[in-house]
This record gives C-alpha cells, structure tokens and sequence, in this order.
C-alpha cells in the first residue's frame, strides 16, 4: 500500500468515526484534537486500523500519534 493510498484509508476511517470534523490529506500535519477529534475518535480509528488493516497499535505507541502524518508513517512499516 503506498502512503497516499494509506493516507486515503486513515482519512476515510477517520470520517465514518466522525462525520462532522473536517479531515483530509492536506492537513496530515495538523494535530488531530486542534481538528475536534477527542480520545474516544482515537480509540475508534485504532479499532478501524485493527479491523481494516490488521495492524494492532500497541498503547505504549498511542502516545505519539498526534497526526496523521504520525500514524502514516507507524502504518507504513506494518502494512
């Protein structure tokens, strides 16, 4: 899968998780919670990850993840 087709995917999940915040891959820099998105969308996007994409995040890496520039270049290793 190349970055762009994951960076699709992540925006994709990221959108059926909640609708009414704005995403897409022109802002894979900004954090996510300045987006609206809180800890309950960031468990919900690791469950879609673990279903979609069979890529489990462990809690120790959660923290990190701020972007989704973050979590593209975690996925890009595991995909």
């Amino acid at each position: 899968m190349t970055r762009s087709e994951l960076m699709q995917k992540l925006v994709s999940m990221l959108m059926d998780i909640a609708p009414a915040v704005e995403i897409s891959p022109e802002k894979s820099s900004v954090n996510l919670e300045e987006l609206g998105y809180d800890s309950l969308d960031q468990s919900g996007l690791l469950l879609s990850i673990d279903e979609q994409l069979g890529v489990k995040i462990e809690d120790s890496e959660v923290q990190g993840l701020r972007t989704l520039d973050d979590y593209a270049a975690l996925l890009a290793s595991r995909v």
